[in-house]
């Protein structure tokens, strides 16, 4: 039985960690995220190994509308480490075109392939940002130059997009 993501968190669990204002401004959760990563139960702000992440997450959004669609994008902050962030952020995974009520973000299209976590140094928050895309037509939305220095907030605001959930995780550095 695969564990869940509980739900979306809360504005002030991500202002706590920081994610606000390091990734998102202040927003009005209107969906649910549920994770799942195989067997590993996954909650806003937990801690997991890289290796618990490797392979590609399930996703659902819950409340979301049908008729609607959503982009999710997946990225790490504090890249290369916490304590210099010169890559912040680092992009793991777009997802676009999610029809609303999917069951799986499956549905949508990837636009940028899940990079799993491997942070190089330190502990990294993983975020996961759902926006819903204006109006109800499929945007060709362009996968960054490159994954170091992707900024969330530019590319919801260059797609016209709203946040309506984020959740996160924290991954380590392991030695092989």
């Amino acid at each position: 039985m695969a564990s869940t993501l509980k739900q979306s968190a809360a504005p002030s669990s991500l202002q706590d960690a920081g994610v606000i204002p390091d990734v998102l401004d202040c927003f009005s959760p209107g969906i649910q995220i549920r994770v799942a990563y195989d067997n590993h139960l996954v909650t806003p702000g937990a801690t997991l190994l890289p290796v618990q992440a490797v392979h590609m997450p399930t996703v659902t959004l819950e409340g979301s509308y049908p008729g609607r669609l959503y982009t999710l994008v997946m990225s790490d902050p504090d890249a290369p480490s916490p304590e210099h962030p010169t890559h912040r952020e680092w992009l793991h995974w777009i997802v676009t075109d999610i029809p609303g009520g999917a069951k799986d973000i499956a549905e949508g299209t990837q636009v940028a392939a899940y990079m799993p976590p491997t942070p190089p140094k330190g502990t990294h928050r993983y975020v996961f940002t759902v926006m819903e895309q204006p109006g109800r037509e499929s945007r060709v939305l362009r996968p960054p130059m490159q994954r170091g220095g992707f900024r969330t907030r530019a590319f919801l605001k260059e797609g016209g997009m709203e946040v309506v959930g984020a959740t996160f995780f924290y991954a380590a550095h392991q030695n092989n």
